[in-house]
């Protein structure tokens, strides 16, 4: 796994315990540039049951920490 998505995924973990559950991409990439990358990871983890995307792909709410997923080997 890349240090930049173990990273994020840490980052959600962290937001998740500190700060609730529901996020906007925005919230965690300022760089828009950056935002398909980490929505492709989003998109994993919405698979994993992780998170759950909104519809227009735009936020997202935490469901379950990361660290609960062993497959995830972060």
């Amino acid at each position: 796994m890349s240090k930049r998505k173990r990273d994020f995924i840490n980052k959600l973990e962290l937001f998740y315990r500190n700060f609730g559950n529901e996020w906007s991409l925005n919230d965690f990439i300022p760089d828009k540039s950056r935002h398909d990358f980490y929505l492709q990871i989003l998109l994993e983890l919405e698979k994993k049951r992780i998170v759950e995307l909104d519809e227009n792909k735009s936020t997202f709410k935490i469901i379950d920490l990361p660290s609960n997923h062993t497959d995830l080997m972060i």
